[in-house]
């Protein structure tokens, strides 16, 4: 791929600490270039060609969460995987609380993706319930896309969440920058009618 033809993606993951972000990216890495990553990705990135994208992983620090979300990470991010552990019980109202705080600090374009890690550990409610509380969830967000449910050792499920964030995301991109191109050529049309008169 050549690189000025790739468009570039910015992923962010994000979620309360131990809920598995780190080892989610980990993961994904390892499965596009064959290693582990030396990093442990606090306030880092990675960056991984993907198709046609150069994506840059980023993780933010896990807190109790999030004012603390930096604005500087997820202020241009294209997609933001938001996690939460389905071995403990599912907080609807932080996780609503996280989405406002996201939605109103990203730009409008970013899509989501609600992320249930640690499947394969006991979950703490069925995934009749949380499918429930998704849908609930993306009827308050359009842009919450959907919810996957991973485990590090289903290392296929992390890599079907990261190929459809990236997807949703460039899409989302794409169409804006396109929508961009066409308002502004309007204006052009319309400047150069005006100085026709």
């Amino acid at each position: 791929m050549i690189v000025s033809d790739a468009i570039p993606v910015k992923i962010v993951v994000v979620g309360d600490s131990k809920v598995g972000k780190t080892s989610l990216i980990l993961s994904y890495i390892k499965q596009k270039v064959g290693r582990q990553s030396e990093s442990k990705l606090k306030f880092d990135y990675q960056i991984i060609e993907h198709e046609n994208y150069y994506v840059a992983v980023w993780e933010s620090i896990g807190q109790k969460y999030q004012q603390d979300v930096p604005k500087l990470i997820i202020k241009d991010a294209d997609g933001i995987i938001l996690c939460f552990d389905v071995n403990k019980q599912f907080n609807f109202k932080s996780i609503q609380s996280q989405m406002e705080i996201l939605v109103e600090q990203c730009p409008f374009q970013c899509q989501f993706l609600l992320v249930g890690t640690k499947k394969d550990l006991p979950y703490k409610n069925s995934e009749i319930e949380l499918q429930d509380y998704y849908n609930k969830l993306q009827s308050k967000f359009e842009s919450l896309r959907d919810v996957y449910f991973t485990s590090i050792s289903q290392e296929e499920s992390i890599m079907k969440v990261f190929q459809l964030i990236i997807k949703l995301s460039a899409e989302a991109k794409q169409n804006r920058a396109s929508s961009i191109n066409f308002q502004v050529n309007k204006q052009k049309q319309k400047e150069y009618v005006i100085i026709q008169k």
